[in-house]
């Protein structure tokens, strides 16, 4: 069995185990699969990717499961498929070019958009609380949605339906998106300075979470060689990972200035 096969397998597990009525009505089903243009085999993936936390605390159904498990993998798969894309489609650029774009194509200001012109958020099951505090239309549970959404077509259909699901609202709009909305990404120039001076690996990790599910607050650190380099907050783990970069490069171009290129974290 593939790593990839394994990955599925882990992923789905715990839904397929499920025995359980529809949470949504089969009306609403229906009408979020013609919005998405894609029509679910295993319809339980569906529903799981509209789950949002806030809804777990008020269901007596201990088997459900909120969307975060396919928000992890729909993460990784627009990754994969975004970088193919542009490898593909600019053969002459660098890494550092490439790195801007896909940062660009997959900021959660781009995902949320995507979310809120699909109307995702009429979907979204969420709890009471959430919806009265003006979940349906926060950006941060829209990309989250939207990444467990793609998450969810790709191990009900595989690589080649979630590319397809893509591909009218992002990937063929890829050359007008990074001309129209630039993007100044903190990430990609801090990836630009490490590499610049072959300073080592770059690791981003969420390190803690406060506050209640509708004013959630982000504590991500960014890591140069396993040393904690920064720290950065926001209302959303793309945006603490954002305002953790433009810290380290702070850090790292004053380094610079005091230290030289050949001292301290700079040395060779």
């Amino acid at each position: 069995m593939s790593f990839v096969e394994r990955l599925k397998q882990f992923i789905s597990r715990p839904l397929l185990q499920q025995r359980r009525g529809s949470i949504l009505t089969h009306e609403k089903l229906k009408v979020v699969q013609e919005r998405i243009r894609y029509h679910f085999k295993d319809i339980t993936l569906l529903e799981q990717a509209l789950v949002h936390r806030s809804y777990l605390g008020n269901s007596n159904q201990n088997s459900i499961q909120s969307n975060e498990r396919l928000e992890f993998l729909g993460d990784a798969v627009l990754d994969l498929i975004i970088s193919e894309v542009i490898y593909k489609t600019d053969s002459n650029a660098c890494e550092g070019t490439l790195t801007k774009k896909k940062c660009n194509l997959v900021s959660g200001k781009m995902l949320s958009k995507i979310a809120y012109e699909l109307g995702l958020g009429d979907f979204i099951i969420m709890s009471e609380n959430e919806e009265r505090s003006g979940g349906r239309s926060r950006p941060s549970i829209l990309e989250d949605t939207f990444e467990a959404l793609l998450g969810a077509i790709y191990l009900d259909g595989g690589l080649i339906a979630a590319t397809s699901f893509l591909r009218p609202i992002l990937l063929d709009k890829i050359n007008t998106i990074i001309i129209h909305h630039p993007l100044n990404n903190s990430k990609s120039e801090l990836l630009e300075f490490v590499q610049k001076y072959a300073l080592g690996t770059l690791q981003y990790i969420v390190e803690r979470e406060e506050g209640p599910d509708h004013k959630k607050v982000f504590h991500v650190a960014v890591y140069l060689n396993n040393k904690r380099l920064a720290m950065g907050k926001g209302s959303s783990k793309k945006l603490a990972e954002q305002n953790a970069a433009r810290f380290a490069i702070d850090q790292l171009k004053r380094n610079q200035q005091l230290n030289g290129v050949q001292n301290g974290l700079f040395s060779q």
